[in-house]
């Protein structure tokens, strides 16, 4: 299932935020450009941490779609160390959502170390090819 129809399944709700005048910059850049982009709930602490860059479980974060159609490659456009939504898919098709960083990408055996800005997380290992979609976070509120 793309990324379009797991949001349409979910029965999105639809908000007027108030965000900084750079942000709204960048959200009228990516209208121009076409690109998908929304304000997404966290739950969970695993990004949680005793710094600014935390986000909180009950948070919402602005995020806009990444090309990954290079996810395999090197110099692929993904960032690292930025919080991120994956969207992925199992191999029993299940969908899921989570964010994290990306703080290694392994080209020999093609996964990705996620990690989490809570340090009572462990990383994780993803293999690339059940990535579907990759959001970059831009703001947390």
């Amino acid at each position: 299932m793309n990324l379009r129809q797991v949001i349409q399944q979910k029965k999105p709700t639809y908000h007027d935020f108030s965000f900084p005048e750079e942000v709204n910059e960048k959200i009228n850049q990516w209208k121009k450009a076409g690109l998908f982009y929304g304000a997404f709930p966290v739950i969970g602490n695993s990004m949680t941490c005793n710094d600014k860059r935390s986000i909180p479980s009950g948070s919402r974060v602005l995020a806009v779609e990444l090309d990954i159609s290079n996810k395999f490659d090197l110099g692929n456009g993904i960032p690292l160390n930025k919080p991120l939504l994956i969207k992925y898919t199992t191999n029993k098709g299940e969908d899921g959502f989570v964010c994290k960083t990306i703080s290694f990408m392994d080209f020999v055996y093609y996964n990705y170390r996620l990690s989490s800005y809570n340090p009572s997380h462990k990383d994780v290992w993803i293999p690339i090819r059940i990535i579907d979609n990759i959001l970059e976070v831009h703001h947390v509120f």
